[in-house]
C-alpha cells in the first residue's frame, strides 16, 4: 500500500496536519509507503495506491470536497473501511 498526502506549504496548520496523518498511518499500517508532497494552494488530499494498481490512484480525502482538514484519526478509519470492502 502507498499513500501519498498533498499538502498546501503556504497554508496555516497544513503542515503540521500532514505530519500527523503521516504518523497516524504509519502507527497502524508500518509497512506501508508514505509520501507528503507539497501541493497547489488550498490542497490537502490523501491518495492510496492499492498493488497492482498503482496507475489508478484513489482519493481518500480532500478538503476540497471537505471543506476542511481531516480531524485526528479520520484517515486511519477511512483507510480501513477502504481496505474492508
Amino acid at each position: 500500500m502507498k499513500i501519498t498526502i498533498l499538502f498546501c506549504d503556504s497554508c496555516h496548520g497544513y503542515m503540521d496536519k500532514a505530519l500527523d496523518v503521516f504518523n497516524e498511518i504509519r502507527r497502524e499500517y508500518k509497512k506501508s509507503k508514505i509520501d507528503i508532497i507539497k501541493g497547489y494552494k488550498g490542497q490537502f488530499d490523501v491518495r492510496l495506491k492499492e498493488e497492482g494498481f498503482e496507475d489508478f490512484p484513489i482519493l481518500i480525502y480532500s478538503t476540497k470536497l471537505k471543506g476542511r482538514l481531516p480531524r485526528d484519526g479520520e484517515i486511519v478509519r477511512y483507510l480501513k473501511k477502504h481496505r474492508e470492502s
